[in-house]
């Protein structure tokens, strides 16, 4: 029953790999230090990326590119070369997007359409969308693989959360998380970030009825190990506390199909590189990568 479970996921899972990355007004000096801590392992994530002095959205393009594994969104929302507004906003925001053709979010009521009343509402102290949310928001529901890079306090969490939310909503919530096996799993390099995405994630959580579990060092192992046996629909946490469950087999990521390694750089700058591999090569071989 088992491995029909997970030839049944397999077809639900995106057919090809895809990528896009998305720059928020970053300096030049800091897209050069991204690159650096990249620059070693990039190829074990992403492909080679056109370097440019203004915000970025780029993604490969495959033959099936309207095929989506969350069954979300099969094909985006297109946009003429002519649309004034559209090209106004990126050209003010100095955001440039290559080889992706779907419109962005730009405005709190088409993101309520998107994502429903209830996960909106976690979008209540936002006039609009900020640009890192309304560039990755459809590339994300639409299955793409994603690399984006966005100043603090721009709305990065809820850039890849909303999405997550909306792709766990397609399993049941006792589906998506059978004890230590979710769904998705969300990487930080550090304690503190790890805790506030999971507080984030705690109020979405009330409205979607999901469950997470928030991994990191510095806790007793013994309550982290008893809040893996509820039906954890997603896994947030440090990769360090993460691989130690993973080792003593309490934690399995064969049916991760979801993944996000947020502030990769400042991960891979801390010596996390060999871990992060090794716990993506644990994860669903069709996985969804942001980053």
């Amino acid at each position: 029953e088992e491995e029909e479970e997970e030839e049944e996921e397999e077809k639900v899972e995106e057919k090809g790999k895809k990528e896009i990355e998305v720059q928020d007004s970053l300096s030049e000096s800091t897209l050069e230090y991204k690159k650096r801590c990249l620059r070693d392992i990039k190829d074990d994530f992403f492909f080679d990326i056109p370097s440019s002095d203004k915000d970025l959205v780029s993604h490969s393009v495959s033959s099936d590119s309207e095929s989506s594994p969350q069954g979300l969104q099969k094909k985006p929302a297109l946009w003429r070369s002519e649309d004034k507004n559209i090209t106004r906003v990126r050209d003010e925001g100095e955001i440039q997007v290559s080889n992706w053709e779907g419109a962005p979010i730009l405005s709190i009521q088409e993101a309520r359409r998107t994502f429903g009343e209830e996960l909106s509402c976690m979008l209540r102290n936002f006039s609009q969308p900020s640009p890192i949310q309304s560039e990755c928001w459809r590339p994300l529901l639409a299955g793409r693989d994603l690399i984006g890079i966005a100043q603090t306090g721009t709305g990065k969490t809820l850039a890849y959360l909303l999405p997550m939310i909306l792709y766990l909503s397609k399993f049941s919530p006792h589906q998506a998380g059978q004890g230590a096996a979710p769904r998705a799993l969300v990487l930080a390099p550090t304690r503190e970030l790890a805790m506030q995405i999971g507080q984030v994630a705690a109020q979405m959580n009330e409205a979607s009825g999901h469950k997470s579990v928030c991994l990191i060092g510095g806790e007793r192992k013994r309550d982290q190990r008893e809040l893996l046996d509820l039906e954890v629909s997603y896994v947030v946490g440090t990769p360090g506390r993460i691989m130690d469950f993973c080792e003593e087999g309490v934690l399995i990521l064969r049916k991760t199909s979801l993944v996000v390694l947020d502030e990769a750089d400042r991960m891979l700058d801390l010596g996390f590189s060999e871990t992060v591999i090794t716990l993506l090569n644990m994860t669903s071989r069709k996985r969804q990568l942001a980053m």
